[in-house]
């Protein structure tokens, strides 16, 4: 039961992901909820098989949100965006 459940939380967070996106909310905050949903998902897994490897799985996830969290993606604007095409980065 729980693996399908966890299905269904990484596929409510691809929708929520998505639906930010459109909605303009940028790609950082979109990934950092997709993050999100995806951590839900693995512990929810975590709490049903208990090993080692799904531990793993989820701290690499943690660690992902936390990269891009604490790095993020810096939004390019149309000056910069000028300037990369033109070969001045």
């Amino acid at each position: 039961m729980s693996p399908a459940v966890a299905l269904v939380v990484v596929a409510m967070g691809l929708l929520a992901c998505g639906a930010a996106l459109a909605r303009g909310s940028g790609l950082h905050a979109s990934l950092a909820l997709g993050l999100d949903f995806w951590i839900g998902a693995g512990l929810i897994r975590l709490t049903s098989r208990g090993s080692w490897q799904a531990l793993a799985g989820v701290a690499v996830v943690i660690l992902i949100r936390q990269m891009v969290m604490r790095f993020g993606l810096r939004p390019i604007d149309a000056a910069d965006a000028g300037r990369r095409a033109r070969g001045r980065a």
